[in-house]
């Protein structure tokens, strides 16, 4: 998924204006945090009213990271603090735990903030017949795996019991928590977040004039 706006001359930053925190309320700002193996970026984007328009893109940082929780607490804060609590548009990109955990982990925080919008692929959409598909067939190989663990264990192959389970944990599929955190996120806003396709026209916002976000996946193929 991408947006664009048309280009203006300016003129190159300062060492002084590239260490400043806040963004420049005539520009764009693109913070990428680094939480660690995982992505969550805060997009903010001017508006036609000298409003701020603030885009989340995931949170979340991968298995197995060192104080992963309070990481993922300061990441959140940070967002809150930049955001005033307030963010228009939360885009969940997959069901991965390096691209959701923080809504496990910084569920507390997240409580606190108002969000207006939420986009999630078509994938997540329950009325969707291929998606619905591939979530089973999904649902179905972690469970094969999950057996697999407790056979190889039972047999005395403790090592390869052990490499398989950390593909589960990988996944986030060891107690469900990747499915719990989306389903947490896609509701944040309280109302049916928009399932987004590849393909279809370019999406603009009416607060967002001289901007369009494409959708590029993920792709949609034949059942």
């Amino acid at each position: 998924m991408m947006a664009r706006k048309k280009a203006t001359a300016k003129t190159a930053p300062t060492r002084e204006s590239r260490n400043v925190k806040t963004p420049d309320r005539a520009g764009v700002s693109v913070r990428m945090y680094r939480q660690g193996l995982g992505d969550c970026f805060l997009i903010t984007l001017p508006t036609e009213k000298d409003k701020r328009f603030h885009m989340l893109i995931d949170c979340g940082v991968i298995v197995g990271t060192s104080d992963a929780q309070k990481r993922m607490n300061d990441v959140v804060n940070d967002i809150i603090l930049q955001t005033n609590n307030q963010i228009d548009l939360l885009v969940i990109t997959h069901e991965h735990m390096d691209h959701v955990s923080g809504f496990n982990q910084a569920k507390n925080l997240f409580d606190k903030v108002t969000v207006n919008d939420v986009w999630v692929a078509w994938t997540e959409d329950p009325k969707d017949q291929l998606a619905t598909k591939l979530r089973t067939e999904r649902r179905r190989a972690e469970n094969a795996l999950r057996m697999a663990v407790n056979h190889l264990a039972l047999s005395g192959n403790v090592a390869k019991a052990q490499r398989i389970n950390s593909l589960i944990d990988f996944m986030g599929a060891k107690a469900g928590s990747t499915s719990d955190a989306m389903n947490y996120a896609k509701n944040l806003s309280g109302s049916r977040p928009r399932y987004c396709q590849p393909g279809e026209p370019p999406i603009v916002l009416p607060q967002l004039p001289g901007f369009r976000f494409w959708v590029l996946g993920p792709p949609k193929m034949k059942s």
